[in-house]
């Protein structure tokens, strides 16, 4: 799966650009290693992400002296650990924008290398062409090729190293240098939640009045002011590693009139009967949307 994005010369230069694309794949040049050959860089280059989060890796690429026509960067990855996100059955990722004035095209895809059907490599691919008074030239400044979203799928402690490889890295001569490529890794961590107090279904920092009347006013679907940042009314929510549902304070599974009335009981320090596990009222929890 790959998305593609291109733009093009005007007709009277299709045939120049055809040839100088074309030339550009055919030619056989010595790969060279020198100072000046360019460089390959992810960002994060050690990347942290939630249990189930995502994390998006960026790829920036430093063109050889001569400028960079061709690009073809694979970066591996263990797809037991993490996989880039997907939409649609295509990859979620976003690639160079080429501009007017400039022939080419920039894309990103998946493959799978060991026909195991999992993706496993994700690509940024492009070309870059200029007619600089009939001479080709290319990009001569760093820019970011490609932004991958990984998901983690692996538990945490988990680690999967991001390991790049070159495919194509042509200069507007047709001549192949190899770049730095700087590997990376993304590690699964456990997933972070937002602070909040148990019974403050508004985030104001405290248990009121106006969250018992939050509730009503969100039974009968009116708007429920609320400080930022805050769960959405009934949405499910894990807190401290259980699944409940925000507002729903007794933790029986719904919102209800039952649980604007167990803040009202707490406001007056009545006991409030709740479904375990369940917070206690005003308790500091972890809460992750």
């Amino acid at each position: 799966m790959s998305y593609l994005k291109a733009t093009w010369w005007r007709p009277a230069a299709g045939a120049l650009v055809a040839l100088a694309i074309a030339a550009l794949w055919l030619m056989g040049a010595t790969a060279s290693n020198a100072a000046g050959a360019g460089s390959i860089t992810l960002d994060p280059q050690d990347g942290q992400v939630g249990a189930g989060g995502t994390l998006d890796v960026k790829v920036n690429v430093e063109p050889p002296a001569a400028g960079l026509s061709i690009w073809i960067v694979e970066i591996s990855y263990d797809p037991t650990k993490v996989q880039v996100d997907t939409s649609g059955g295509n990859p979620v990722c976003g690639s160079l924008d080429i501009p007017g004035g400039v022939a080419g095209a920039a894309g990103c895809a998946t493959k799978d290398t060991n026909t195991d059907g999992t993706m496993d490599t994700a690509v940024a691919f492009g070309g870059w062409v200029q007619n600089n008074g009939g001479t080709a030239v290319g990009f001569t400044d760093t820019k970011q090729v490609a932004d991958f979203t990984f998901r983690a799928v692996g538990n945490v402690g988990d680690m999967s190293s991001l390991h790049i490889s070159v495919t194509s890295f042509l200069d507007p001569t047709g001549a192949s240098t190899t770049p730095t490529a700087n590997d990376g890794t993304i590690t699964i961590i456990q997933q972070q939640g937002e602070t909040h107090v148990w019974g403050d279904i508004n985030c104001d920092g405290s248990i009121s009045l106006g969250d018992a009347i939050g509730i009503a006013r969100f039974l009968v679907s009116l708007t429920v002011n609320q400080t930022q940042p805050c769960p959405a009314m009934g949405a499910a929510i894990t807190v401290d590693s259980n699944p409940q549902h925000w507002a729903d304070i007794n933790c029986d599974g719904t919102v209800t009139l039952g649980d604007s009335i167990g803040i009202a009981r707490n406001l007056v320090s009545l006991s409030v009967n709740q479904t375990q596990p369940c917070p206690a009222m005003g308790t500091s929890v972890q809460v992750i949307s």
